[in-house]
């Protein structure tokens, strides 16, 4: 191959992934899947609040028959405003 057929064939496939990247990529979600996607985000913000706040599970039965270590009205808001935001 000549050079200047390797250079048209590089520009010809720059081109190509240009336009792939550059072009937004739109998928159809049906129900079942935002539902999935939402509780992935609920429960993924759960862990999130769990882990950053050090809270800790004990066998006493007081919120949903768990009672909750170093719960305070700062994580609680922290929660309401991550479901909010979902």
């Amino acid at each position: 191959m000549t050079e200047a057929k390797i250079e048209a064939e590089k520009e010809k496939k720059l081109a190509s992934v240009s336009k792939i990247l550059g072009e937004p990529v739109f998928f159809e979600a049906n129900q079942l899947a935002l539902k999935i996607r939402t509780n992935l985000m609920v429960l993924s913000l759960v862990a999130i609040v769990i882990t950053f706040y050090n809270l800790k599970i004990e066998q006493g039965s007081s919120v949903l028959g768990l009672k909750v270590e170093n719960l305070d009205i700062g994580v609680v808001k922290t929660v309401f405003y991550g479901l909010f935001l979902i």
